[in-house]
């Protein structure tokens, strides 16, 4: 429970942030099976996601027993990013519109991954069948 007394005061640190346009909680956090060593992993959507910008974020906010893991999640694999979105809970977003933007690209971009992977693992398994066969 106060894993998610943090959680919630991080999204209302983060909420007041002009630079901050939606939040993610994820992993453990996100799912309630936190450890005592878990941390609390939070993506965010920036306006100006510069590393400058990222440090005044992370230095604004509030003290927590647990570890905060920010990432700015346009950084992030269109994979992981994937999941964040399926599993992961939104805390809050500023701008429903760049939120489903930011969905749909995150979608596509995962999707072409995922073809490219199963690509590879076809031509993978047509050249071992073919190496076999020469023995």
């Amino acid at each position: 429970m106060k894993a998610k007394r943090e959680i919630e005061k991080i999204a209302k640190s983060l909420e007041k942030n002009n630079n901050v346009i939606f939040a993610f909680a994820y992993g453990s956090s996100s799912k309630g099976r936190m450890h005592k060593f878990s941390d609390i992993d939070i993506a965010v959507r920036l306006k100006d996601a510069s590393l400058n910008a990222y440090f005044q974020l992370l230095s604004s906010l509030p003290e927590t027993e647990r570890e905060i893991d920010l990432r700015i999640i346009d950084e992030l694999p269109p994979l992981l990013r994937l999941k964040i979105v399926r599993e992961g809970s939104l805390l809050f977003t500023k701008d429903w519109k760049r939120l489903e933007e930011f969905i749909s690209k995150t979608l596509i971009e995962a999707l072409e991954i995922k073809d490219q992977i199963e690509r590879l693992k076809r031509k993978s398994i047509g050249e071992y069948l073919a190496d076999r066969d020469d023995n």
